[in-house]
């Protein structure tokens, strides 16, 4: 799946519209409508960014070339989980940023393995 692909499910994932996505970004409407219309991988870093930051997702998951059907498999609770954390990593820096990863990382595996320990529970 390429960037163009991912901007547009995204998009339509967050109900974010492509007329507001280029608002808030800051992009030109008719370059980030090319970029979807077309499936382009060529977007730079800055607007991938930017479009990112919109759309409360990591860059990375924009630039990774990952298959769609990887993607479409996220549920809405992966999507929520993942804007929130970027939402609240991406106001923090330095120090602050770190200590928030941490404590976010540290809530995540806690939550994994009580999940593990009441799936294990479940199978006795």
């Amino acid at each position: 799946m390429n960037v163009g692909e991912k901007i547009g499910y995204y998009a339509k994932q967050k109900k974010v519209t492509l007329r507001r996505l280029a608002s808030e970004s800051g992009i030109n409407y008719n370059t980030l409508y090319a970029i979807v219309s077309r499936n382009s991988n060529r977007v730079s870093d800055e607007n991938i960014k930017s479009i990112a930051k919109v759309l409360g997702i990591p860059a990375e998951d924009l630039e990774t070339d990952t298959p769609l059907r990887e993607v479409a498999e996220l549920s809405d609770a992966e999507l929520k989980l993942s804007a929130t954390i970027n939402s609240i990593v991406g106001l923090s820096t330095g120090k602050d940023k770190e200590d928030k990863l941490y404590l976010i990382n540290s809530f995540l595996e806690a939550q994994s393995a009580l999940i593990s320990d009441c799936y294990n529970a479940m199978k006795r």
